[in-house]
């Protein structure tokens, strides 16, 4: 048959007929616009069971935050929700990603680096020194960097902060900024951070050496 390959069939005369046999045809793929789609369907499906078993004061707060990555985040977050992921290494993450936010929005929140520059008069380059020398504290938030402006102060950063950061220096940035808004039991429960605006470097030092050879890092 020419090489192709070929099937008999009976037809209804009882005559032997051949038909060529094409090849299968796998799924087409679908497109990046369809998967989008099927996404949104299924995740406003989602949300919305989060958001209907918020409780009445989270959704008013909601309304008016101006950040819409937060509701996805708050959504998340829902008990429900989190009974519902059977991976615990998601869970810890979706906790993580909250933790994040509470830690940028502490205190006054955070500023860029152009920012800190007008606030201790200098250039953004120097900012940028002064992170990378362990002089300022900054978290990357994406590919930029996030300053505390609690750090700041009328006389430009806060005093004993550079010890601090030193002491810390095996740390990411983000456990930096955990240890200092945190409470602290060799602090007596209170916060690194206050007791360095009480004056109180040496022992906050001594709270982060202990802190990091325990593995607080």
């Amino acid at each position: 048959m020419s090489g192709k390959t070929a099937a008999v069939r009976k037809t209804g005369l009882g005559v032997n007929a051949t038909s060529e046999v094409r090849p299968r045809r796998e799924p087409r793929a679908a497109s990046a616009a369809e998967l989008v789609s099927e996404v949104i369907v299924r995740g406003t499906a989602a949300l919305t069971r989060a958001l209907v078993s918020m409780p009445r004061r989270v959704l008013r707060d909601l309304v008016r935050e101006t950040a819409e990555e937060k509701i996805l985040i708050a959504a998340a977050l829902q008990p429900g929700v989190l009974e519902s992921v059977s991976e615990p290494l998601l869970k810890a993450r979706l906790r993580g990603v909250e933790r994040k936010r509470e830690l940028l929005e502490a205190e006054g929140g955070t500023i860029s680096a152009e920012e800190a520059g007008r606030l201790l008069a200098i250039s953004r380059q120097a900012v940028d020194k002064a992170r990378r020398a362990g002089r300022l504290l900054a978290v990357n938030v994406g590919r930029a960097w996030r300053y505390p402006v609690w750090q700041f102060g009328e006389d430009g950063t806060l005093p004993g902060l550079p010890e601090v950061l030193r002491a810390l220096r095996t740390a990411s940035p983000w456990v930096q900024t955990a240890f200092l808004l945190g409470r602290n039991a060799r602090l007596r429960n209170r916060r690194p951070l206050d007791r360095l605006r009480q004056g109180k470097t040496g022992e906050v030092v001594a709270a982060a050496e202990a802190y990091g050879e325990h593995g607080g890092a």
